[in-house]
């Protein structure tokens, strides 16, 4: 999971498709693109921006930063 340009990138590490091992890394590479979802963030007030995330054992912690954001309920 990584952030790029304001948006959620979730790319997978790995895609095990069984068989051989050599063939299995050959194809999960080809596809790896295929499967990678980018996701804007909605609801986030006007000027704030998503400039990092991280994945934790209890979920992922994300880094925003902005100006002159009003924090309304």
């Amino acid at each position: 999971m990584r952030v790029d340009a304001g948006r959620l990138v979730v790319e997978p590490r790995s895609i095990d498709f069984g068989g051989p091992g050599f063939l299995s890394d050959a194809v999960g590479a080809a596809v790896r693109s295929l499967v990678t979802i980018e996701h804007s963030i909605e609801g986030l007030p006007e000027g704030l921006v998503l400039q990092d995330v991280a994945v934790q054992d209890d979920g992922f912690r994300a880094s925003l930063s902005g100006e002159d954001v009003k924090l309304v309920p």
